[in-house]
């Protein structure tokens, strides 16, 4: 019941708000856009980023009233994505950043659909509370059959104890996903200054 309501939720209140940032940003480029390439971009990026939101609905909420788990058997991101969530990131907030890979084999699907929600937190942090940044580096790298993904940037922003966990539940969702395959979560503030997550 409780998953019903949710996905009930998701379907007829924020899917519908996505849908009309959508509909604004279409309208936005086709009535004032026009001669404006930097203007006409911006639009284009609200519009494609609200049809991925729109996509990422669409499967919770298959998930969320699926029974036979036909959804949890559905492909889902993983270190695979992550080159274009780096790309895409980097040019929405003219940010510099960068992937090191350094790993010695393949990644287990979990494993991997867990690191790459940790970077999509980490690079919504970056957004929310690092406006000063211009650097991020995405690590990912494996020892004694452990996965480890680190995300460090340079805002001055940020430092302290609590300075980007006090709002949101992004960090304590990604703890607890980490945690189910045994993992850990540890984020503070870098040794050259910056932020720096590491799952």
């Amino acid at each position: 019941e409780h998953r019903l309501r949710l996905a009930g939720e998701l379907h007829d209140f924020v899917a519908h708000d996505v849908s009309e940032i959508v509909a604004r940003a279409q309208a936005g480029r086709a009535v004032l856009a026009a001669g404006e390439p930097k203007l006409a971009k911006l639009l284009e990026q609200i519009e494609t980023a609200g049809i991925r939101a729109l996509e990422s609905m669409d499967r919770t909420v298959h998930m969320l009233r699926d029974d036979d788990g036909d959804a949890a058997r559905a492909p889902v991101a993983g270190l695979d994505d992550i080159d274009e969530l780096a790309r895409r990131f980097t040019e929405s907030e003219r940010l510099d950043v960068t992937v090191d890979r350094r790993l010695s084999g393949p990644v287990g699907r979990e494993s991997a659909a867990v690191a790459h929600r940790a970077v999509v937190e980490a690079l919504t942090n970056v957004r929310r509370h690092a406006r000063s940044a211009t650097k991020v580096a995405i690590e990912l790298s494996d020892a004694a059959g452990r996965l480890r993904v680190s995300v460090a940037d340079d805002g001055r922003g940020g430092t302290g104890a609590g300075a980007r966990s006090s709002t949101g539940m992004g960090l304590a969702a990604m703890a607890e996903r980490a945690a189910s395959l045994g993992g850990t979560v540890d984020a503070g503030a870098g040794p050259g200054g910056g932020w720096r997550v590491t799952v």
